[in-house]
């Protein structure tokens, strides 16, 4: 099983290109941050794009370029990476090339969610940027057209991409792990709304 090709990323980024809320979420945590979204500054999140987008930014744009890792746990971080994936970095919000926004710029700050038999269940905020990312803990704000966008996108993938698709069942009994040990529920954000999941371990 293989990535979508390169030529094949112009349609995806198309049929992937709902804002998560109906207001400028970017607008409203650059404040906080000095003036840049949390989600564009590379010393909170570095954006990792696939081998094959890659190559298909590279030819259209020069928005972007290769991270370059200079502390350890960054260094850590690319070398322990799948071959399929690169860390990349953009040149700012104030010239982001828009319709070349990453899958990753794209989906933030979300993950898919999956059970243990890997069936794509929805998908959950990403934690890291809790009390940063003006999204995370506000799931209901999140809009119809980006739940739709969102899980198509990623239905296509782990249909592609077995490797990617086993990573996410993984990450997600992570993420159960975490929950769990927190007493935290786990907040699904599903095509059709949300629900909530008891923090159960993965057996």
């Amino acid at each position: 099983m293989a990535l979508p090709p390169p030529e094949s990323f112009e349609d995806i980024y198309r049929e992937f290109d709902a804002p998560p809320a109906p207001f400028n979420c970017g607008a409203e945590c650059a404040p906080k941050n000095g003036g840049i979204p949390f989600c564009c500054d590379p010393t909170e999140a570095v954006p990792v794009v696939y081998r094959t987008e890659w190559a298909f930014l590279k030819s259209r744009t020069d928005m972007w370029r290769p991270f370059r890792p200079r502390l350890t746990a960054e260094r850590r971080m690319v070398e322990e990476t799948h071959d399929d994936h690169r860390f990349v970095v953009c040149n700012g919000p104030s010239t982001c090339d828009r319709p070349h926004r990453s899958i990753s710029c794209r989906m933030f700050p979300f993950y898919p969610y999956l059970d243990n038999r890997g069936r794509l269940l929805g998908f959950v905020t990403n934690d890291v940027l809790e009390g940063k990312c003006v999204l995370v803990g506000r799931e209901e704000v999140v809009t119809p057209e980006f739940r739709r966008e969102f899980l198509a996108f990623w239905q296509k993938i782990f249909a592609l991409h077995r490797a990617e698709h086993r990573f996410y069942v993984q990450h997600s009994q992570a993420i159960r792990r975490v929950r769990s040990r927190k007493r935290k529920p786990i907040v699904v954000i599903t095509e059709e709304g949300e629900f909530l999941m008891p923090c159960k371990l993965p057996r």
